[in-house]
């Protein structure tokens, strides 16, 4: 569930997603805590309003950042769909923070690369059978 959360090129299926989903769910939360704590500190006083910001700031950050990196990986930065639902995580993240921004990224982790998968239409080639020697 929790392999492979660095490898953005990496297949998951929808365990691995929701894995992928929790866990950059949890660190964006703690990225932006600690950030909003460091600047309350240096600023002398403590406004929620201000944390509330950064923290979506980053969230819209890093749901379009992570999604192009993903589409990179996957090697389908020429398909307008997927960028398209790319843009989308970093709407849902300005509307809901990265609660909604990280769920079109999760879903993204889950698409196939470029040229792999079965295509329609076509049968699988299998290898080559060994025909026997006669003699």
């Amino acid at each position: 569930m929790f392999n492979n959360l660095m490898k953005f090129d990496y297949k998951r299926n929808v365990k691995e997603a929701v894995g992928f989903y929790f866990t950059y769910l949890f660190f964006l939360i703690l990225i932006s805590f600690l950030i909003g704590s460091f600047l309350g500190i240096l600023l002398g006083e403590v406004i929620l309003h201000y944390g509330f910001l950064i923290g979506q700031s980053i969230a819209v950050i890093a749901c379009i950042v992570f999604s192009f990196l993903i589409l990179k990986g996957k090697g389908l930065l020429n398909n307008l769909l997927f960028i398209i639902i790319a843009l989308l995580g970093g709407a849902f993240a300005v509307l809901s923070g990265a609660l909604g921004g990280l769920l079109p990224v999760a879903y993204l982790t889950t698409v196939s690369k470029k040229g792999e998968g079965e295509r329609s239409g076509e049968e699988k080639m299998d290898a080559p059978e060994k025909i026997p020697e006669q003699q």
